[in-house]
C-alpha cells in the first residue's frame, strides 16, 4: 500500500508547474496540494493547532514526533488572501480503519481556529477554482487498495470525490472520471 506521505504526484496525467513550497498548479484549472514535512518553529505551531480539536485528556500523546507523523500545507480556500492550514496527521490517535485524517484550520484575526476534518483516505487533493458558499471546491483522488485485485496494468481502481462546502464542512460526492475532467477544465 502506498504511504499517505508518498510524494504528492497525481495518478493521472496532468501537467504540473511548481508554484511554491506548498502547492503545485496544473494548467487545467486545479491546484494540487503538496504536503511538506514540518521542522523548527512549525512543530510548536502544529501542536497548538492540533490542541484546538483534541480533547484535553488526549493532548499529551496526540503527536509523539511531529516530524514523522504530521505533514503541513497552506492554501487559501476562501479567497480572503490568508491561507488556511491543512494538517495531515498519521499516528495512532488520528488514524483508524478508514485512514488518517486531514484537518483544516483558519486564522480569524490573530487567532487560529479549527474548521473541520476534510478527508481520511490517502490520495491526492486538488483545489478547484469554483466555490460553494465561500470555500473552493476540492477533488480527492485515490486508489482503491481494498479492491479484490489490481487491474491488468497493476494499478488499483481510481476513485474521484468532489468535495463541496456546505457552510460548516465539506460534503463528499463520488464522481466519474468525466465529471472530474469537466470540473478541472477551465
Amino acid at each position: 500500500m502506498k504511504s499517505m506521505w508518498h510524494a504528492a504526484s497525481l495518478i493521472i496525467a496532468l501537467p504540473l508547474v511548481l508554484l511554491g513550497a506548498n502547492r503545485a498548479q496544473s494548467r487545467v484549472g486545479a491546484d494540487l496540494i503538496v504536503f511538506k514535512e514540518i521542522s523548527g518553529k512549525k512543530i510548536a505551531f502544529v501542536r497548538d493547532l492540533l490542541a484546538l480539536n483534541t480533547p484535553q485528556d488526549d493532548r499529551p500523546s496526540q503527536v509523539d514526533s511531529p516530524r514523522k507523523s504530521v505533514r503541513y500545507a497552506e492554501v487559501d480556500l476562501d479567497d480572503d488572501g490568508t491561507p488556511e492550514v491543512l494538517l495531515a496527521v498519521a499516528d495512532a490517535y488520528h488514524c483508524g480503519s478508514a485512514g488518517c485524517t486531514v484537518y483544516l484550520y483558519q486564522k480569524r484575526g490573530e487567532r487560529w481556529t479549527f474548521v473541520t476534518p476534510i478527508w481520511s483516505d490517502p490520495g491526492d487533493l486538488l483545489v478547484l477554482g469554483r466555490s460553494d458558499k465561500g470555500y473552493r471546491r476540492l477533488i480527492h483522488i485515490y486508489e482503491d487498495t481494498n479492491a479484490d485485485r489490481p487491474g491488468k496494468d497493476g494499478v488499483y481502481p481510481r476513485h474521484y470525490e468532489l468535495l463541496s462546502w456546505t457552510g460548516s464542512g465539506y460534503s463528499y460526492e463520488p464522481v466519474t472520471f468525466e465529471t472530474f475532467t469537466r470540473e478541472t477544465t477551465p
